[in-house]
């Protein structure tokens, strides 16, 4: 079915979202067959040997890591820097903003004791440490998902 939706949509740069490590091959042997220009968004868990699809960038695979947790940001500077690659990063903002429009909340179910997401401040923490490493070019994309607590 992936492929399916990958062939269909190639020549619209569709790319693919992962958000496990099955996920994530299932996705990348998609996308070799797909648009050279899509991109691979890897979201979810990440471990070590999760993240050593940055590498993947030397195969044209277009491969974005989106981090959760502040901790994630040491395990992609050490591996891309192994693999001598500038990785796509990504951080997920933690949804902490409440509004009454027709989406009612975007505070999710956990609000700011949520597991995952980073807060404005450790957004700023993980751009600043970028720029100790001279790796702020590859911070690329705010990620977020519009999240409704309203009962509408």
């Amino acid at each position: 079915m992936a492929e399916d939706i990958v062939e269909f949509w190639s020549s619209f740069r569709f790319g693919l979202e992962a958000n496990s490590k099955s996920e994530l091959l299932l996705a990348m042997s998609c996308l070799c067959k797909g648009s050279p220009e899509a991109f691979l968004v890897c979201n979810g868990f990440k471990d070590a040997e999760c993240l050593s699809c940055i590498g993947c960038q030397k195969l044209h695979l277009n491969i974005v890591i989106v981090l959760e947790q502040e901790e994630e940001l040491d395990i992609v500077i050490v591996i891309s820097r192994k693999l001598g690659v500038c990785p796509v990063i990504g951080v997920q903002a933690k949804h902490t903003t409440k509004h009454s429009e027709h989406f009612g909340s975007t505070l999710g179910e956990e609000g700011e004791k949520g597991k995952f997401g980073l807060t404005t401040t450790q957004i700023l923490r993980i751009v600043k440490r970028l720029e100790q490493y001279e790796m702020i070019d590859c911070l690329q994309l705010l990620h977020f998902e519009a999240v409704s607590t309203s009962s509408n």
